[in-house]
């Protein structure tokens, strides 16, 4: 894990990676992506991109321990990490233990009666730290 992707309590700069997703499935209309120590099995938080029929698409790299996302980017589910400030991401904290990060992306249509159907889900193992 880059020292720019670990979280500011153990010396990082707390910064989201930056994603390009391809292969978006037909009738997309939005993607979450949820972030986890999979070592640990701690949530660090979901945000939502809206892609609108776009077959490809790149997140850029944000700032952990806030609710202030670039444009485009929405909080979905907040992290649920002991530690850190709340917001909508909490860069990897394993502080040198080794923990196993990963990324769950699940393209979602949305229904005219309120459900969500799942199109597709993939996962990024982000690295360990």
């Amino acid at each position: 894990m880059p020292k720019s992707g670990q979280c500011r309590s153990c010396d990082g700069k707390g910064l989201s990676p930056a994603l390009l997703i391809k292969n978006i499935p037909e009738n997309t209309d939005a993607l979450i992506v949820e972030f986890k120590d999979k070592t640990m099995n701690v949530f660090h938080g979901a945000i939502r991109v809206q892609v609108s029929q776009k077959t490809e698409i790149a997140i850029p790299s944000f700032q952990d321990e806030t609710f202030d996302l670039p444009q485009g980017v929405e909080t979905e589910s907040e992290h649920t990490a002991p530690i850190g400030a709340s917001g909508a991401y909490l860069a990897p904290c394993g502080c040198g233990l080794r923990n196993k990060y990963e990324a769950t992306i699940a393209a979602i249509k949305n229904e005219n009666s309120g459900q969500k159907l799942l199109l597709g889900e993939g996962k990024i193992t982000l690295g360990r730290f």
